[in-house]
């Protein structure tokens, strides 16, 4: 097979769900013994999930930019020897050397210019798709095809002629040249670009969340609780517009949920909460504007150096802080 990645192997496991949210192994007795720390995908029909805030955003859909018009990407053929030896100097001279970080014999790579930027569609928790996109292959006397599904089928009939039939993951046999001797796969950058995206704002926006009701003509106050770190919790703070107001430092969940409620703030619940209460999307901005990327998976400092925002003290004594804006 010439697949660079073969998946491991995987089994489904019927499942129901009880009254109180519990989960059953449908033919009865207990679910099968799995390993610690198994990560998988359960797959349910999206009109039983009660959370409509939760399902919005395992469904949140966005296109974005993957690689821009102009960039030369590489499709990964496998030319075996035999057909190497026997292959047309005109077409020999395209093969390029792959990748040292590619470790596939008899594989080279062929050039592909993108005529269009390259458009990735994020379908939440679902594996992302390309959208079509002009391409030309030079190899192939600059032929201009409409996807780059097309431009390896194209490149596989010509260079891939052991194969039976010419279709191929793009995904995992399409790569951007990271350095002189490094590459990055398609799915590698959907990878990347999911967890920066909807990966980010699913950590974000499932982390606890609690607001404090404002007086009339204020802003709700929402506070975001960080992943804890040495038993250290930040408190993020925030506007309804994403507005970071500040953050506070506590030694221990419990110290931190004590601040908030001493603070007036209400813990949120999704499918509980007035409908009307919508919590702070990233991105994430200090007052000035400047965008910022909290540390969701650890309790550490904001990427962007707090230090320099205006401070002013809580009431509370009860932790370290820095806030901007809060009297």
């Amino acid at each position: 097979m010439d697949d660079v990645f073969i998946p491991p192997r995987t089994v489904t496991i019927p499942v129901r769900f009880g009254q109180a949210g519990e989960i059953h192994f449908f033919y009865g007795g207990g679910l099968p013994a799995i390993k610690e720390g198994t990560i998988g995908d359960l797959i349910v029909p999206a009109y039983r999930v009660l959370d409509e805030r939760k399902l919005a955003l395992l469904e949140q859909e966005e296109t974005q930019t993957l690689i821009p018009k102009g960039t030369s990407v590489m499709a990964l053929v496998i030319v075996r020897l035999k057909h190497l030896n026997a292959m047309a100097q005109d077409l020999r001279r395209y093969l390029k050397p792959k990748a040292s970080d590619i470790y596939i014999s008899d594989s080279y790579f062929i050039q592909i210019r993108l005529e269009a930027d390259l458009e990735i569609r994020l379908r939440g928790t679902k594996l992302a798709s390309l959208a079509p996109c002009e391409c030309m292959v030079p190899a192939l006397s600059n032929r201009r095809l409409n996807s780059l599904n097309q431009a390896f089928s194209a490149i596989s009939e010509v260079y891939q002629q052991h194969r039976s039939t010419h279709v191929g993951n793009v995904f995992s046999r399409i790569y951007v040249q990271t350095g002189e001797k490094t590459s990055s796969s398609l799915g590698d950058l959907r990878d990347q670009r999911f967890r920066a995206v909807i990966g980010y704002r699913l950590l974000a926006m499932c982390r606890p969340w609690w607001y404090k009701t404002p007086l009339l003509g204020h802003e709700t106050i929402w506070a975001l609780s960080g992943f804890p770190e040495n038993d250290l919790v930040t408190i993020y703070l925030m506007n309804d517009h994403s507005v970071m107001l500040g953050e506070q430092f506590f030694h221990g969940e419990d110290a931190a949920r004590a601040w908030l409620k001493d603070e007036g703030f209400t813990e949120f619940d999704s499918l509980r909460s007035p409908k009307h209460l919508v919590q702070p999307e990233p991105p994430y901005r200090k007052p000035n504007g400047e965008e910022i990327r909290l540390s969701l998976e650890r309790a550490a400092q904001l990427n962007a150096p707090s230090t320099k925002w205006d401070a002013a003290p809580t009431r509370s004594e009860k932790s370290n802080s820095r806030l901007s804006g809060q009297k």
